[in-house]
């Protein structure tokens, strides 16, 4: 008796390595490096894969390669996790077997998507061999999430760990400067309307939204009290509805170590970060901690409404902020 349990990819991957070379016959070579163009290629590979690599049972893989040699598949083919099972027919402690009709009309149906990935690859290689390869890579260390993470484990090195959500991102890797008349914006400006969602849309946002349905159904944001449906509106920036929480620290006295993680909607977090940002601006950009600002004091500033960022309510953010200001230790 065994039961063994094995890595399953899709093997266009694997094509995606070897394509350069089975190119570099017919297509003349500009670019710099054979390294610089596999770069640009392996870009690619969450495109061009159907499915993230998984691990399943050695006899659904090995079901896998069988259907594959009877339907006479090329050799990067590859069956997805649901198309296996739909062709599989299971029996406990043995072997399974293969219902071919069904594989017959599975590999059809995945067959045209194979081609047109192949081509759109061939097109990126041939590309790439021609110097014409958009991507410029840079050292691992360099990038933004590299950074951040060093900045966050030297701060908790030296026990300033306690700086507000994203606080090194706002203050050392911004891309523009926010100016001090602009800090105020989020609580001076009125928010632009947004329409409500079709029901339709709804069903569309939140089909296989992992966070969506990770959720109680009878969640509601600990914050504004908004429902999960409530929660979805249009993103004036992505051009398209979005259902989006977020986890972070709020103040709580009952807590070890004074603050405890929550998931709230995304207007109730954007509140949070801008407050911290105006008040880091105001302060000459003094780290704001976790425990600043807590629940109420956002509900005290905000006008909830349906599919929308929150109204914010001008004269108690003005009074928030003017009571947090002299908190900050300022040198």
């Amino acid at each position: 008796m065994i039961g063994k349990l094995v890595a399953h990819h899709d093997h266009i991957e694997d094509f995606m390595s070897v394509v350069l070379g089975e190119l570099s016959k017919d297509v003349s070579i500009e670019a710099l490096s054979a390294g610089d163009a596999l770069s640009f290629i392996r870009r690619g590979v969450p495109l061009f894969t159907r499915f993230d690599r998984v691990v399943i049972c050695e006899d659904c893989n090995n079901a896998e390669s069988t259907g594959k040699r009877l339907v006479g598949a090329d050799r990067y083919f590859t069956f997805t996790p649901k198309e296996i099972a739909a062709f599989l027919r299971m029996s406990p402690n043995t072997a399974h077997s293969l219902d071919e009709s069904a594989l017959g009309e599975i590999y059809a149906s995945a067959q045209r998507h194979y081609d047109l990935r192949i081509a759109a690859i061939k097109k990126l290689a041939e590309r790439a061999f021609k110097g014409t390869a958009w991507y410029e890579p840079v050292e691992f260390g360099d990038r933004e999430e590299q950074v951040d993470r060093r900045a966050q484990l030297a701060l908790k090195l030296f026990g300033l760990d306690d700086v507000g959500l994203r606080a090194v991102r706002d203050i050392f890797l911004t891309t523009e400067k926010i100016a001090a008349e602009h800090a105020s914006a989020w609580r001076t400006k009125k928010s632009v309307p947004s329409r409500a969602p079709s029901e339709q849309e709804i069903e569309f946002v939140t089909r296989g939204n992992v966070k969506f349905e990770s959720l109680p159904e009878g969640w509601r944001c600990p914050c504004c009290m908004r429902s999960k449906r409530d929660v979805i509106r249009w993103s004036h920036n992505s051009k398209k509805f979005m259902f989006v929480v977020v986890t972070r620290k709020v103040p709580e006295a009952t807590a070890r170590f004074g603050t405890r993680q929550i998931t709230l909607c995304d207007a109730c977090n954007h509140i949070f970060q801008e407050v911290y940002k105006e008040l880091r601006v105001a302060s000459g950009n003094v780290s704001v901690p976790d425990d600043l600002i807590d629940l109420d004091d956002v509900r005290a500033v905000i006008a909830p409404a349906a599919h929308s960022l929150h109204d914010v309510k001008s004269d108690a953010a003005q009074m928030l902020v003017s009571k947090c200001l002299p908190l900050l230790e300022v040198e």
